[in-house]
């Protein structure tokens, strides 16, 4: 590979796909650079905002409330460490359903407690469930076998993380 296909495959690594046909027309580029700092840092005051894109605290504070209005911010949340307060394992569970059942299996797997996100897929397994649990002990005996009692669940394959390099709360903008 030649040195200038090495920077330009590393330079398009890096950066996010920010192709504008992909945003949604209702958004220009303060909503954006808006939606960018807030994904960095929700708790910051509107008038460090203001500041940084340069423009008033009254249209930020207006930008934020049409964003939360239509749907785009749905809420704010607090990033917490599963290892300090505990749970030491993730894994993902790759489950397998009878046809036709993946939404219902997907709710009932959606009520247990250490289940953190079930995504239904078009792939070997009807779906994929990310669970948290203390231990190897908790995961085995209570999870997977809560998993396993779940109606019309066939079969499951469990994958256990042995390290998260990357971790990252919504879309990439």
């Amino acid at each position: 590979m030649s040195e200038k296909n090495k920077v330009t495959r590393n330079k398009t690594l890096r950066q996010p796909i920010t192709n504008s046909a992909r945003r949604s027309s209702a958004l220009d580029d303060l909503d954006m650079r808006l939606l960018v700092a807030l994904k960095e840092n929700a708790r910051r005051p509107v008038l460090a905002l203001s500041k940084e894109l340069g423009v008033s605290d009254a249209t930020v504070h207006k930008r934020i409330h049409n964003l939360e209005r239509s749907g785009i911010i749905k809420g704010y949340s607090t990033r917490l460490d599963a290892e300090q307060l505990g749970y030491k394992v993730t894994a993902f569970i790759e489950v397998r359903v009878k046809p036709g059942t993946s939404e219902s299996v997907g709710q009932n797997l959606s009520r247990i407690p250490n289940v953190l996100e079930v995504f239904e897929l078009h792939s070997h397994c009807d779906i994929l469930v990310r669970v948290q649990a203390r231990d190897l002990h908790e995961l085995r005996d209570e999870l997977v076998g809560i998993i396993m009692t779940v109606p019309d669940v066939v079969s499951k394959e469990t994958n256990i993380v042995l390290n998260t390099v990357k971790s990252t709360e919504g879309p990439p903008i």
